[in-house]
């Protein structure tokens, strides 16, 4: 990925252009999570369980494929369990939901909120440091 200046973000929203307040809010949409949305919230759960999923496996010194550490968490209680706590109106689909959270883990879209301040280690109001996140997402 190219590292980019400020300057350069300004050359490219001046050369759109992008005002300053349109930025910002195109900006602020893209990366602050709405706690009053199902969906988002929902999206943020399986984020967490994610995480603390390869928490555990950085722990043991060995980090498995994403596809792997994927099927193990759509396969627990706890996922059932939370699926059906967010009334998604849908019988569970282990493999529909396995593909669903790979695409939605691996879409760059979704870097975004992959941020410190988004998650806390499980158990704990501890958030999870921003370079540990990148290393094991």
């Amino acid at each position: 990925m190219k590292e980019y200046r400020y300057s350069d973000v300004v050359e490219f929203l001046k050369k759109k252009s992008v005002g300053p307040s349109e930025a910002i809010d195109i900006i602020e949409r893209a990366t602050t999570v709405n706690p009053d949305n199902e969906r988002t919230r929902w999206k943020m759960w399986r984020f967490a369980m994610y995480l603390w999923e390869r928490l555990e496996e950085d722990k043991r010194g060995r980090l498995d494929k994403k596809i792997n550490t994927i099927k193990k968490i759509v396969s627990t209680k706890t996922y059932k369990d939370m699926y059906s706590a967010f009334s998604l109106n849908k019988s569970f689909n282990d493999k529909k939901e396995v593909d669903k959270l790979n695409k939605l883990v691996s879409d760059p879209r979704q870097y975004p909120y992959f941020k410190s301040s988004n998650f806390f280690f499980k158990g704990s109001k501890r958030h999870i440091p921003q370079e540990l996140i990148d290393k094991i997402r």
